[in-house]
């Protein structure tokens, strides 16, 4: 179930705009115009109206050729748009929808790369983090694309940057309760999970001030 897709209530939008009501000679009538008109808004930097066009496009035309691009574009139009909990679900749609599509590997890395915008500061949860670390695991292990995977690389570890910092501040309440036990070993498993990370370096040279230092509780 859409509940987040917005499309679906178009025809009330369609009712009330200007180019609804009048009808005028300049109105799109067929598919590949309002496709047209879309990727127009799209380079002119004009996203909510080419996501209109889109959105009434599918509306319109559902068994249109041009249906399943419409809904990649309208995808991309909302992440350029700012709205990521649109383009979430939209990108949800499409991989439930088209699971042998054009752009299936596409979409499924936007998904990984719109949680992680979506993911809050490193000291709140992490569960959107989380979602998108395990999204591209999988994606490395099952993307047929070599330039996909690399993107998907990049954005690992980025994702383990914010993730061996959640825990580098897990670390750290500890310390701040001078529970050095406690604090080695949060450090010890950010080293385990997230090697290769900025925070790792630190959490290696804060393990040896503990090793050099009197023992604590």
């Amino acid at each position: 179930m859409r509940a987040k897709i917005l499309w679906w209530v178009f025809p009330l939008f369609l009712a009330c705009a200007p180019w609804g009501r009048h009808g005028s000679a300049e109105e799109p009538r067929t598919a590949e115009e309002l496709y047209a008109r879309a990727r127009a808004a799209m380079a002119q930097g004009n996203y909510f109206q080419a996501a209109e066009w889109l959105k009434r496009l599918m509306y319109r035309f559902p068994s249109s050729p041009r249906v399943e691009e419409a809904q990649v574009l309208l995808i991309q139009a909302d992440m350029k748009a700012r709205l990521l909990e649109d383009a979430l679900a939209e990108a949800e749609f499409y991989l439930q929808n088209y699971p042998q599509g054009r752009w299936y590997w596409e979409v499924k890395l936007w998904k990984a790369r719109i949680l992680f915008r979506l993911s809050p500061a490193a000291d709140l949860d992490q569960a959107q983090t989380l979602e998108a670390r395990k999204l591209l695991q999988s994606y490395l292990l099952s993307c047929p694309d070599a330039r996909l995977r690399e993107q998907a690389r990049d954005l690992l570890r980025q994702v383990e940057e914010k993730l061996a910092h959640r825990r580098w501040l897990e670390a750290e309440v500890y310390r701040n309760l001078g529970r050095t036990r406690a604090e080695s070993l949060y450090l010890s498993l950010l080293i385990q999970d997230f090697p290769g990370t900025s925070w790792e370096k630190r959490a290696r040279e804060r393990l040896q001030e503990l090793q050099d230092s009197p023992q604590q509780p």
